[in-house]
């Protein structure tokens, strides 16, 4: 039973086991010494199991002490990523924000803001105004559509502005854009370009030619006015397939009607829908042909209006009470008061005449006082000229050393 005790560390012996066992050792005992059998082999077996796991015991090393329970998982002191480092990369974009919604009908790019460009001819002390002109277009306007407007204005370049009710949009009204105008009007016969107020792009057109020296002889020059838009336009599309895909609404020359009568070529403004069609017509097309000749794609640069008074030839107003000054000799009388008696007729001697010194009322250069160049102008307002390649840049706000008067010389 010691041998069998010895034993039970590896495994639990069975209660029959230990019967046999008890069984067996009762008869080993009971057998003499000199009668030899089965038995012997099996006690000599179990002594020799039993010693073999004293020397299993002795050789084993000891185990630790399991570590005490403690109150969550252990955490590992190093971690190691298996996979690749990723890094953030500073190039790429944001998400875009979408664009905000406009709330105010009033500014403008508004989606309820539909603009009527009117002609002229209309008389503006005829037209309606306010509560009158709403509640006449809203009732012509029911015969044709469920849209309505709830309000109209006019901006200073002269066009209509109608504002439409909340459930509608500009969109909406754009098909009846003649029959809003016919009402404020009062003319029945009359036709509008009705658009809605969208945010348009602008591209210069250089070397466009003007039409000067297709005019007739009986046409006096001071009528010249350029070459219509319209025109302009048709022969945009008539003639560079390259604008197919290009939407031009608008055409207008960048200089004055007065500046046009010298000139046989200048530059005109274009509207564009998009600031990608803009990009495409710098970088790809560039050049397009314009009555028989290349014109060049160039980048506009929009700047405020510069305000010079008609009166003093002064910057920041546009008329006061002041004393006049004349535009070319800055002289104490008006510009139509320029006279000279070497010129054969009195127009010369205000436009073409070479008699009387020409002198800026501001800078005192010899130029006249709304020449673009005069230093007091680009003082006042800067200037948008766009430098060569490789120049320097211009000054925006020139200081007290490149505003000198021009008239003044190195003395030798």
């Amino acid at each position: 039973m010691d041998i069998l005790n010895k034993l039970s560390i590896h495994a639990m012996l069975p209660e029959r086991t230990i019967n046999l066992a008890q069984k067996l050792y009762r008869r080993t005992k009971t057998t003499s010494s000199d009668e030899q059998g089965p038995s012997d082999d099996i006690l000599s077996a179990i002594r020799k199991l039993a010693k073999d796991v004293e020397d299993l015991k002795r050789t084993t090393p000891s185990l630790p002490p399991p570590p005490p329970p403690s109150q969550g998982p252990a955490k590992p002191r190093s971690v190691f990523a298996t996979g690749p480092t990723i890094r953030p990369n500073p190039k790429t974009p944001t998400q875009a924000q979408p664009p905000l919604q406009l709330n105010n009908p009033w500014q403008r790019h508004h989606p309820a803001r539909l603009v009527l460009q009117i002609p002229t001819t209309a008389d503006p002390n005829d037209r309606l105004t306010g509560m009158r002109a709403v509640e006449a277009t809203n009732a012509a306007l029911a015969r044709h559509t469920k849209a309505t407007i709830i309000a109209v204005k006019w901006n200073d370049k002269g066009n209509c502005i109608a504002i439409s009710h909340p459930d509608f949009t500009a969109t909406d009204l754009v098909p009846f854009g003649n029959t809003i105008a016919a009402v404020i009007t009062g003319q029945d016969d009359i036709e509008c370009t009705a658009t809605p107020d969208r945010k348009w792009h602008r591209i210069i057109l250089n070397g466009v030619d003007t039409g000067k020296t297709d005019i007739d002889e009986d046409i006096e020059l001071t009528q010249f006015q350029g070459r219509h838009p319209e025109e302009i336009l048709k022969e945009l599309q008539t003639n560079n397939p390259s604008l197919a895909t290009t939407t031009i609404t608008e055409a207008r020359w960048l200089t004055r009607p007065e500046n046009l009568r010298e000139k046989t070529h200048s530059s005109v403004i274009l509207t564009v829908s998009s600031q990608e069609e803009v990009d495409i017509l710098l970088r790809h097309v560039r050049r397009v042909v314009m009555y028989g000749r290349l014109a060049s794609f160039a980048r506009y640069q929009d700047t405020k209006p510069v305000k010079q008074c008609t009166v003093c030839w002064s910057y920041g107003h546009l008329k006061c009470n002041k004393d006049p000054k004349c535009r070319s000799c800055a002289g104490e009388h008006t510009e139509t008061d320029h006279t000279c008696l070497e010129c054969p007729t009195p127009g010369d001697s205000r436009k073409n005449c070479n008699h009387l010194p020409v002198k800026c009322a501001n800078c005192k250069g010899p130029h006249p006082a709304d020449d673009t160049r005069c230093p007091s102008r680009m003082a006042t307002a800067g200037t948008t000229r766009t430098p060569p390649k490789g120049g320097r840049l211009l000054r925006s706000n020139p200081t007290s050393n490149n505003t000198r008067d021009t008239h003044e010389a190195t003395s030798l």
